[in-house]
């Protein structure tokens, strides 16, 4: 049996379901349970609220990563958990410092601009830990006894002689762009940022 096609006007029959949703039950169970009694309209939104939630992060899958791991985050960051969850990472939560991830088969995997949380337990168990990239995404990796995972610290300044070093610290984080709404105006801000700053991008190339 092949599915319905959804009602005009609705991309989904969740979105059908969710529109004409009947909150009269969930409304009448309140009324000598809560003083404080959500409207059938407070329901339906709630509801609708949610459903964009889910439709948010399955375009934009970060946000999972950044709500599950929101608290560690924080605790990492210095920034609140909610301000995290709404407003992404930031390039300043980033510096040069590296994450290398080693397998017990022999692969390996190195992250630049990057950070990673998540604690090892004492007994060495298998355990879950997330590593955070300014450019190139947020992963999670299981570390099992056998597999290592650090953090490479790189004192000093900021940013390093090389012109593609600079670039690298120039560019926006990822996940900026990519399921906004403000799509075409971020792309076009950072074109603009990527022209004006790539004299000085060139200039350590030159003169090295």
């Amino acid at each position: 049996m092949s599915t319905p096609t959804p009602p005009t006007d609705f991309q989904s029959w969740l979105d059908y379901a969710i529109a004409t949703m009947d909150p009269r039950g969930a409304h009448l169970d309140r009324i000598f349970s809560e003083d404080d009694i959500p409207s059938q309209d407070d329901i339906r939104a709630a509801a609708q609220e949610e459903l964009d939630h889910l439709k948010q992060k399955a375009v934009m899958p970060w946000i999972g990563m950044l709500e599950n791991w929101q608290i560690a985050l924080s605790k990492r960051l210095g920034r609140s958990a909610e301000d995290i969850v709404e407003d992404n990472l930031l390039a300043t939560d980033f510096s040069n410092d590296s994450v290398h991830v080693q397998f017990e088969d022999g692969t390996d995997l190195t992250f630049r601009r990057a950070f990673y949380v998540g604690e090892t337990p004492a007994d060495g168990a298998i355990h879950r830990v997330a590593v955070f990239t300014e450019h190139c995404g947020y992963h999670e990796f299981w570390i099992g006894p056998s597999d290592r995972i650090s953090a490479n610290s790189i004192p000093g300044a900021r940013y390093k002689s090389s012109g593609e070093d600079l670039a690298w610290d120039s560019m926006a984080p990822v996940g900026r762009e990519f399921g906004s709404p403000d799509f075409d105006r971020l792309m076009d801000e950072d074109a603009k940022k990527f022209a004006s700053d790539l004299a000085r991008w060139i200039q350590p190339c030159l003169s090295g």
